[in-house]
């Protein structure tokens, strides 16, 4: 999850699907770095949308103007993109377009995945009425049941092992994030300032 200075917020997922076959293609993170890069949100959705990428991705956007969409994209051009747009917005590591004719969702393949709990789980939330305040998107973080905040068991490999290692939320608005170094249920949500990160980067 990332923020820059006008007001752009990104949330970026992984997707993997039979058509992830290493064709050439703008990669995955040179989109996340055009998205960071852009003057506008419309300018932002054009940087998924617009090339042809070389793998599946997902894309959360939304703006400090109150716009937001999620893009959801396999690999090639804008014919791959599959955009919703609403007030609240949640995706996790799986394809959630209506028609995947064409391809294989490799996530929904895997008998480990706990991408469909999760999405269910985030959906629950946002489809809840009332306003949300940047503490209750944290707490939504901390939610064990998804399970959104996931721990390792100790039993399978380092490489196998499912953890959540950090949790970020973002104030478009006001332009800060909060952010916990280590899983949210534990570790307390630090807040930063877009403004000051960007002078110590200079």
């Amino acid at each position: 999850m990332r923020i820059n200075d006008r007001g752009i917020g990104l949330a970026a997922n992984a997707l993997t699907s039979t058509l992830d076959r290493g064709e050439p293609g703008v990669p995955f993170h040179a989109i996340l770095r055009r998205i960071l890069t852009s003057d506008s949100f419309d300018e932002a959705v054009d940087a998924v949308a617009g090339p042809i990428r070389a793998s599946s991705g997902n894309y959360l956007l939304a703006s400090r103007d109150g716009r937001a969409a999620n893009l959801e994209a396999a690999p090639g051009g804008p014919e791959r993109v599959h955009r919703s747009d609403g007030e609240r917005l949640a995706h996790a590591n799986h394809f959630l377009r209506p028609s995947r004719d064409g391809f294989k969702d490799l996530e929904r393949l895997d008998d480990a995945s706990t991408s469909l709990a999760r999405q269910s789980g985030a959906d629950r939330w946002i489809s809840t009425p009332g306003e949300r305040s940047i503490e209750d998107v944290l707490e939504a973080l901390r939610d064990h049941s998804a399970p959104v905040c996931a721990h390792a068991d100790g039993g399978e490999p380092p490489e196998a092992a499912n953890e959540t290692i950090a949790a970020v939320a973002m104030d478009l608005t006001g332009g800060a994030l909060w952010v916990t170094e280590g899983p949210p249920c534990t570790a307390a949500a630090e807040r930063f300032e877009l403004g000051s990160l960007a002078t110590r980067a200079v």
